[in-house]
């Protein structure tokens, strides 16, 4: 879709992003999607259902998965954090 937009192809645009930020278009895109995810779960009540489904997960224990394989943390443990730092 990108490449595109750009008018070039989807080779080139792939090696212009990663020479830019250092990542995948993939990889990027899955990094915002936790720091999206991230953010609700600091700044909502929402469901982490529901969270999940809003940044692009099929369920709360695909985004859990995601979350855990990239920084270690499960949503309640983003939320508990948040609220210990709260009370603190």
């Amino acid at each position: 879709m990108l490449a595109e937009r750009f008018g070039t192809s989807r080779r080139h645009i792939t090696r212009l992003f990663r020479a830019q930020t250092g990542l995948s278009i993939a990889e990027f895109h899955h990094n915002m999607r936790i720091a999206l995810a991230r953010r609700m779960l600091t700044d909502t009540d929402l469901p982490v259902g529901e969270i999940a489904f809003r940044v692009g997960f099929e369920s709360g224990s695909a985004l859990s998965r995601a979350m855990r394989r990239t920084d270690g943390n499960s949503p309640s443990g983003i939320r508990r954090a948040m609220a210990h730092s709260v009370k603190n």
